[in-house]
């Protein structure tokens, strides 16, 4: 069985520096990604997006999210 790397070469890039580690994101990263949406990340008085999804409430956010 092929890899996703083989299949979509980009799935294995990385771009690192120092700490940081930029990757794309694979289907065993969605659930951690939901729960730190749904912990919140920003200040709840100020909305950076133009679309307020992060508004949405704790049951709607994470399929939303996905």
């Amino acid at each position: 069985m092929r890899t996703i790397e083989q299949v979509w070469p980009f799935f294995g890039l990385r771009v690192r520096s120092g700490p940081v580690e930029l990757r794309g994101i694979c289907d065993a990263d969605l659930p951690v990604l939901a729960d730190v949406a749904v912990a919140g990340i920003h200040d709840p008085s100020l909305m950076p997006f133009f679309f307020p999804w992060t508004d949405m409430s704790d049951d709607d956010l994470p399929l939303n999210f996905i």
